[in-house]
C-alpha cells in the first residue's frame, strides 16, 4: 500500500490572512495579552524570567560573544552559565547597546515569532486543501489557554520555540503538498531553532522525520517520492541539523562544567524516580491546580471525544500524518513521564502537547465533518465549536487576570521595591564593576537586574550574621542592601552597623568596604 503524500492544494485568499490577523489581534487584547508585552520580568515563574533577561543585561553590559552567556549571580564563576540556546537575549542585547535598556524587546520578539507561527500555520493549512473556518478554529485553540496566553509574550524560551514549531509544522504540510526543498530546508531550519531553544520540542521533527522516512520506505517500490540523490540531499540536511543540535547542547554542558554553572537544571526527572506520595501530590497539582489554566474542561473533553473519533476512524486519516500524529503522541508520552516531576511546578511544560491538541481537533473535526452530507448540518457544527472555544477563550481570559494580579513573593519582593527607589538609588554612585549583596532575594537574578550589577542573593531563610558579611566582604562584595520586611527578625550585623549609607522606610544599604 502507498502512503498518500501529495495533498490537494487551495488557492489562498489575502482577506482570510487580514481576517485571522485582525481576530487574533482583538482577542489578544481581550486576554490581556498586551498588558503584559511592556513589563519587566513579572508574576509566575519570575525567578526563571529574570535569568532571561540577565542574559541579555550581560550581552550588553559585558560585550560578550554569543558563546559566552552570562548571568549576575556570581554563584557561577563569573555569573557564567548556559541553558537554551541564547539567540533571543543575544539579540536583545544588541538592541541594548545601540538603543539603551528596553524590557519590552524580549517579550516583543518573543509575540511576534509566536503570532507570525500561527499566521503561517493557517496559510499552510489552507494551502492543504483545509477549509478556513477550520484552520481559524484549529489555529486559535491556543487561545483558550491561560498557560499559552502567559507564555507568548514572556522571557522563557519555550513560547518562541512553540512558535518556531509552529512554523516547522507549517512547512511540513507544504513540503508534502510540494516536495519543494525549499519549504524543506525551511522545515528543518524552524525545527532547529525550536529544539535549540528547548530541546524537547525534538519530539515534533523526530516524528516528522519518522513518518517521511515510513513514507519513503513504503514507496520504494513504486513511484518515488523523491529521486535518489534528492534523498540523500535531506539526509545530510537532517544530519547537519542534528550535529548542529547535539554540537550546542555538549557545548552548554561543557561551558556549564567549566565555569561551576549551577544555575540550571537540564537533566531529566522521570517518574519511577518521584516516590509514590510524591506522585500523587503531583498528579493533583496538574488535575487540581493547574488544570483550568491549561484548559476550560469543555476544550478537554472535546478533546477527548476528537481522540477517540481518531483512533475508530484512523484510516480516514492520510497515512502519513496518521504516523506522524502517533509518533507525536508517543513522543509526548515519552516527555511527560521523564520530566514528570517538573510539571508540579512548571505549567509551561504543558506547551509542548499543544501542537498534538491541535492536530487531533483538525483531523476529528475534519473526519466528523465528512459523516455530515447536509451543508446545513456543517455549518451547525462549526457554529457549535465556535461557540465553545470562545467560551475557552472567555475562560483563559479569567484565569489571565489572576496572573496579571498576583500579590508580591519572596521571589520578586526586592526586584518590585527596588525597582521603586533605582531613581535614588543612582545618587550613590555605586562603581558599575562593584559586586553588591541583597537579602531577601529567593531569584537567581531579580534585584541584580534593577541594580545592573554583578553580586549576590541571599534567600530569606537564610540567617545575617556579621560572618556571613565577612565571607561575602572577602569575595568582593562592596555594598549590602537589606529590605525589611515585617515576617523577618532585625538582623545582627554587628560592626557593620555603621557602615550604613542609605535608609528609607524599607531599605537600608550598607557600604561594606567603606574606609574609616
Amino acid at each position: 500500500m502507498k502512503v498518500k503524500w501529495t495533498l490537494p492544494t487551495t488557492k489562498i485568499k489575502g482577506i482570510e490572512t487580514i481576517v485571522f490577523v485582525v481576530i487574533s489581534l482583538v482577542l489578544f487584547y481581550f486576554l490581556g495579552v498586551f498588558e503584559l508585552l511592556f513589563k519587566a520580568p513579572y508574576g509566575l515563574h519570575f525567578m526563571r524570567q529574570s535569568d532571561g533577561l540577565a542574559f541579555a543585561l550581560n550581552y550588553a553590559n559585558q560585550g560578550n560573544s554569543f558563546f559566552e552567556p552570562e548571568l549576575f549571580n556570581l554563584k557561577n564563576i563569573d555569573g557564567k552559565g548556559a541553558c537554551e540556546f541564547p539567540i533571543i537575549y543575544y539579540i536583545a542585547g544588541v538592541y541594548f547597546q545601540l538603543f539603551g535598556e528596553d524590557f519590552s524587546v524580549i517579550r516583543v520578539m518573543d509575540f511576534l515569532i509566536t503570532w507570525s507561527g500561527m499566521i503561517y500555520l493557517v496559510h499552510a493549512l489552507r494551502r492543504v486543501g483545509t477549509k478556513f473556518t477550520l484552520a481559524l478554529l484549529v489555529v486559535l485553540l491556543p487561545l483558550s489557554s491561560a498557560v499559552f496566553n502567559f507564555y507568548l509574550v514572556n522571557y522563557l524560551p519555550d513560547g518562541p520555540a512553540l512558535g518556531f514549531t509552529f512554523f516547522a509544522l507549517g512547512a511540513l504540510l507544504i513540503y508534502r503538498q510540494s516536495k519543494s526543498m525549499k519549504v524543506w530546508y525551511a522545515m528543518l531550519f524552524f525545527f532547529l531553532l525550536a529544539t535549540l531553544l528547548k530541546v524537547t520540542y525534538a519530539i515534533y521533527p523526530l516524528a516528522a522525520l519518522l513518518s517521511w522516512g515510513i513514507a519513503e520506505w513504503k514507496n520504494r517500490k513504486g513511484q518515488a517520492l523523491s529521486s535518489e540523490n534528492q534523498t540523500m540531499v535531506q539526509v545530510i540536511s537532517v544530519i547537519l541539523s542534528l550535529a548542529i543540535l547535539i554540537g550546542w547542547n555538549l557545548y552548554a554542558i561543557h561551558y556549564n562544567t567549566l565555569n561551576e554553572s549551577t544555575s540550571f537544571n537540564t537533566s531529566a526527572q522521570p517518574i519511577w524516580d518521584v516516590p509514590s506520595e510524591e506522585r500523587i501530590v503531583i498528579w493533583r497539582y496538574m488535575s487540581e491546580y493547574w488544570n483550568s489554566s491549561y484548559f476550560a474542561q469543555i476544550i478537554f473533553h472535546l478533546f477527548y471525544l476528537f481522540s477517540a473519533v481518531v483512533v475508530i476512524f484512523y484510516k480516514r486519516i492520510t497515512a502519513c500524518y496518521r504516523w506522524f500524529l502517533l509518533f507525536a503522541a508517543l513522543g509526548g508520552l515519552c516527555f511527560f513521564i521523564l520530566f514528570f516531576k517538573q510539571f508540579r511546578d512548571h505549567d509551561y511544560y504543558f506547551l509542548i502537547f499543544l501542537p498534538i491538541v491541535m492536530m487531533v481537533y483538525w483531523q476529528g473535526i475534519r473526519i466528523l465533518i465528512d459523516f455530515i452530507k447536509v451543508k446545513w448540518g456543517r455549518g451547525l457544527v462549526f457554529v457549535l465549536l465556535s461557540v465553545i472555544v470562545f467560551s475557552g477563550i472567555n475562560h483563559a481570559a479569567h484565569k489571565m487576570n489572576g496572573r496579571i494580579e498576583r500579590d508580591t513573593t519572596i521571589y520578586d519582593f526586592a526586584t518590585l521595591s527596588l525597582t521603586q527607589k533605582i531613581s535614588t538609588l543612582e545618587k550613590l554612585e555605586i562603581p558599575e564593576e562593584a559586586k553588591v549583596l541583597v537579602y531577601p532575594d529567593n531569584s537567581q537574578n531579580g534585584s541584580l537586574n534593577v541594580l545592573n550589577r554583578k553580586g549576590w542573593l541571599i534567600p530569606a531563610e537564610r540567617e545575617i550574621s556579621p560572618a556571613l558579611l565577612d565571607d561575602y566582604k572577602l569575595k568582593g562584595a562592596s555594598h549590602f542592601f537589606y529590605l525589611q520586611v515585617d515576617t523577618l527578625p532585625e538582623p545582627n550585623l554587628g560592626a557593620f552597623q555603621e557602615l550604613i549609607v542609605f535608609q528609607d522606610d524599607d531599605l537600608k544599604v550598607y557600604q561594606l568596604d567603606k574606609k574609616d
